[in-house]
């Protein structure tokens, strides 16, 4: 389903590259084209040189240096051109299906400020 809206997924990480990679990996297989906006705040276990290597459409890379994951939200969504914002944490991922259906949501009730989807929790 087309909903002619935009999202940015803003992915804050810091020293997270194992489940860093899971998370990308989830955001692309949505397969909407979504802007995803990733925060190293100063990572030291190879994510910058990680990101960089990736040839992934659509991907930015923005880099702070320990401003917190707060902070690295908030320059992300001022620096994002979605229609719509979607945080997704760098420890967690998405099934198959989650953002399409959640960005149809949002074009189906356009008075709905904000979505929240079920999750699951392991370890």
């Amino acid at each position: 389903m087309e909903t002619g809206l935009s999202c940015s997924v803003i992915i804050p990480t810091r020293d997270c590259l194992p489940y860093l990679k899971a998370a990308l990996m989830s955001v692309i297989a949505q397969d909407i084209g979504a802007e995803i906006i990733v925060v190293d705040d100063g990572s030291s276990d190879g994510t910058s040189q990680w990101l960089e290597a990736q040839n992934t459409p659509n991907l930015r890379v923005l880099t702070q240096n320990g401003i917190g994951p707060a902070r690295a939200r908030n320059l992300a969504i001022e620096a994002a051109n979605g229609d719509l914002i979607a945080f997704l944490d760098a420890d967690d991922f998405w099934w198959p299906g989650k953002l399409r259906a959640q960005i149809a949501a949002h074009a189906a009730h356009p008075e709905a400020a904000l979505s929240f989807s079920d999750y699951l929790h392991f370890d």
